[in-house]
């Protein structure tokens, strides 16, 4: 929330990672979810994510 608006300005992001040489790699990301709400779960079933 922005302080001197009050106006909610988060968003989401869904960040994909794997595993790569013992270390977590970043393969994928989608952002501008949701504005102003939150994400509660996600879920991938094979190659889908749902949110």
């Amino acid at each position: 929330m922005d302080p001197r608006s009050g106006v909610d300005r988060s968003e989401s992001y869904v960040t994909v990672l794997r595993e790569q040489d013992g270390a977590l790699a970043q393969i994928g990301q989608v952002g501008g979810l949701g504005k102003g709400e939150q994400i509660r779960a996600v879920r991938f079933i094979d190659d889908v994510g749902y949110v």
